[in-house]
């Protein structure tokens, strides 16, 4: 029930409270849906990643529509 035109940011909101709240749990992965789409999603998720988090997380690339982040 996210009103239109807020959903992507309720989707980072949730990535990055799953992130935090499993930050302290070395050697974790855990597996980010995102699906194929447009892809928006999977760069917002990405780039978080890679400018924000890339020294305590690292990600991998299976499955397009998934992101394998494992927590360092």
């Amino acid at each position: 029930n996210v009103p239109k035109g807020q959903q992507l940011q309720f989707q980072l909101d949730t990535f990055k409270r799953v992130i935090r709240e499993n930050l302290p749990h070395k050697g974790l992965k855990i597996s980010f849906i995102h699906g194929v789409g447009d892809g928006i999603l999977k760069a917002a998720i990405r780039k978080e990643l890679d400018e924000v988090l890339t020294l305590r997380c690292s990600y991998s690339v299976g499955d397009p529509a998934i992101t394998l982040v494992t927590i360092r």
